[in-house]
């Protein structure tokens, strides 16, 4: 599993700084899977997520959460 701090550009992996939120897209990315997905998983809630309709951003912890919990 990819690190949660690992941000993907243009093929290349370089260390970030350790992020709070994430962009759905950004969530999307660091699981593997489709932006579509991450709002999936949002209305079935097993991903929290914060802000408006518009903004959505999803907390680090609750990434982690996801992942150590579908791992099993």
């Amino acid at each position: 599993m990819r690190s949660l701090t690992m941000i993907r550009d243009n093929n290349y992996s370089t260390p970030a700084t350790p992020r709070f939120v994430f962009t759905a897209a950004e969530a999307a990315q660091a699981l593997g899977v489709s932006k579509k997905t991450i709002y999936r998983l949002c209305a079935r809630g097993l991903l929290q997520r914060t802000g408006g309709i518009r903004h959505v951003r999803i907390p680090s912890k609750s990434l982690q959460d996801f992942c150590s919990n579908t791992a099993e």
